[in-house]
């Protein structure tokens, strides 16, 4: 990665230059370019359109301080109650596009797949207490924090959520990036049938308003941006950690599945793997975002050019594949969260609900990964690079097969760069 490597300068740090100038933050509301009220219904879906303002010549972007917010009305029938599949408020946004100037920099599909498995990856008592006020959260008294709090018909909530973006939001690692001219979001609203579960199995429905961005705008003394623009050589540089997600069905009863995971990047940090049943994609009384299934799987590994990672399959199960235990799937899954022998870290279920093998109940939550980052440094650009060859999972399931057609995705996590030439404004990513 030494070539890949040399593109950056020194992250765009603050902490030494506080000292030449103030440094202040301010919160900007970014309103949709049109539009206020955004009703839907069933199977339907929207999208939205926010821009950023540049905010000055010498003004950074904190994503980590950024939230997306918006009041929700449910409509799910008098005799029904609803909540946010998977308890997670981010179950309204199907997709993320991050452009400039025409330009796509960023685009993540099955976003709320996405944010049902890294808001899984928390402690229970979060997810039932400070979640149930930021994001629609748990019920309180259920034994799963994956069912969510339930809101009766015309029920009103209003949520504060993270905005998974390399440059714009969580996923920074920390370092911000140039507020130029031209930043525009698109989010896809999800249709309410996936987005929410009620236990009546109906149409459903919301109405979303009062939907904003809060940015986080740092306010950089001239003379300290300056000399930021001056180290870079004219040209800033942020380092994110982007997110590509593919998609593929698996057909049921099949014992050996090779999913190729299309995605050439020169320096991949890790892949998460999710397997959902297809028929409750759009069922609106089933956890269609967060509800993963195990797909019988017995044992499992990644392969890139013929190398496959690990050496020795991860085993899931005993020899004969009638009992599973997922201890070896999860370790290699928490490297990606960098936190495998770490004691504060939690999820929000059991060993229950991580092996379930029907996946119509809301708990279920199967899920693993590889990381084949070699630096413990987040900020670090130390993956593998997947520009000649493809990513492939291989999946190998227990006599029974896939117990279902299921539709499996995969999230591959991979160092980005965003160049902004401060002289033209021009930006590019580096991927």
């Amino acid at each position: 990665m030494s070539t890949f490597e040399t593109i950056l300068h020194p992250a765009m740090d603050l902490t030494s230059m506080r000292q030449l100038g103030n440094v202040k933050t301010r919160l900007v509301q970014v309103n949709p370019e049109s539009g206020t009220t955004f009703s839907l219904s069933g199977t339907g879906v929207q999208d939205i359109f926010f821009s950023l303002p540049s905010g000055g010549s010498s003004v950074l972007i904190n994503g980590m301080n950024s939230y997306l917010c918006y009041d929700i009305v449910f409509d799910c029938g008098a005799s029904e109650v609803v909540g946010f599949s998977n308890a997670d408020g981010n179950s309204v946004v199907r997709s993320l596009e991050i452009s400039n100037s025409g330009q796509t920099i960023e685009q993540i599909e099955r976003y709320n797949v996405l944010s049902a498995v890294m808001s899984d990856f928390k402690d229970v008592n979060k997810a039932r207490n400070l979640d149930s006020i930021l994001m629609g959260g748990a019920l309180q008294t259920s034994s799963s924090s994956k069912q969510p709090r339930e809101f009766a018909d015309q029920g009103f909530c209003r949520v504060a959520l993270p905005i998974y973006s390399a440059f714009y939001g969580v996923l920074s690692a920390g370092q911000y990036a140039v507020a130029t001219d031209g930043i525009r979001m698109r989010f896809t609203l999800e249709a309410p049938d996936t987005a929410l579960i009620s236990g009546g199995g109906g149409t459903l429905g919301y109405v979303i308003s009062n939907i904003s961005l809060k940015m986080e705008y740092v306010d950089v003394e001239p003379s300290v941006f300056a000399q930021l623009v001056s180290e870079g050589g004219g040209v800033l540089k942020t380092h994110g950690i982007g997110v590509q997600n593919t998609s593929t069905t698996l057909v049921a009863g099949t014992t050996s599945n090779t999913i190729m995971i299309p995605v050439r990047k020169s320096a991949v940090k890790h892949v998460i793997n999710t397997f959902r049943r297809t028929d409750n994609l759009t069922a609106s009384n089933r956890n269609s975002t967060g509800g993963r299934i195990n797909p019988n799987c017995s044992r499992l590994n990644w392969q890139i050019a013929g190398r496959q990672y690990p050496p020795i399959q991860i085993r899931n199960a005993n020899s004969a594949g009638t009992t599973f235990a997922g201890g070896e799937p999860m370790a290699e899954l928490l490297k990606c969260f960098r936190n495998l022998h770490g004691n504060t870290g939690d999820c929000v279920f059991d060993a229950v609900m991580y092996e379930d093998i029907v996946g119509q109940n809301e708990s279920s939550a199967f899920v693993v990964g590889y990381n084949f980052d070699t630096d413990a440094d987040p900020l670090s650009i130390s993956g593998i690079s997947t520009l000649s060859d493809n990513i492939f999972l291989q999946l190998d399931s227990n006599s029974t097969g896939i117990p279902v057609a299921l539709t499996a995705d995969s999230f591959v996590f991979y160092d980005a760069i965003l160049t902004t030439d401060m002289s033209t404004g021009q930006v590019s990513i580096i991927q």
